[in-house]
């Protein structure tokens, strides 16, 4: 009897703090003013596969990945049916002194802490954090932690979808 309530336990919380994956789910409804100035509405978006990026300025791998995004962001840059966007729970004014050194290609959506609640569901708040939507809406790619591989990962889903 014990065995089997632990048992119970046990699969509710892996249930719990597993649940950060977004696959499979529509976009979620939002609005957001990029560090440019420029709105970006989920609605707006339809259309477009759109390559998400949550981080942090204080996360190591994070600032590890941005060369690779940078080439993916050239890789498609004719491309206006593909949108890159990163957010962050970072404040303007860090994020501007951050990207003077480290540029970094993606729009930037900045002081987003509920914007990026939004996408990390569950009780794992793993970052970086990668999405990407297709243009129907859907979260068909999510990743969560660091990938020495993502310019070939993301890329790869991106032609697919194209």
């Amino acid at each position: 009897m014990i065995k089997a309530r632990w048992a119970i336990y046990l699969a509710f919380v892996l249930i719990i703090v597993g649940c950060s994956d977004n696959t499979g789910t529509k976009l979620p409804v939002f609005t957001a003013t990029t560090l440019s100035g420029d709105t970006i509405r989920s609605e707006d978006l339809k259309g477009k596969i759109v390559v998400l990026k949550v981080w942090a300025t204080w996360c190591g791998p994070c600032i590890i990945e941005i060369p690779s995004l940078n080439d993916l962001v050239d890789k498609y840059k004719g491309d206006s049916s593909i949108v890159f966007i990163a957010i962050t729970d970072d404040t303007k004014e860090k994020i501007k002194g951050f990207l003077i050194d480290r540029p970094f290609s993606y729009q930037q959506i900045v002081d987003a802490k509920e914007l990026k609640l939004l996408f990390q569901p569950g009780l794992r708040k793993e970052i970086p954090k990668h999405m990407i939507v297709d243009r129907d809406m859907n979260i068909v790619l999510d990743l969560s932690g660091s990938n020495s591989n993502i310019f070939e990962t993301l890329s790869a889903k991106i032609d697919q979808l194209k």
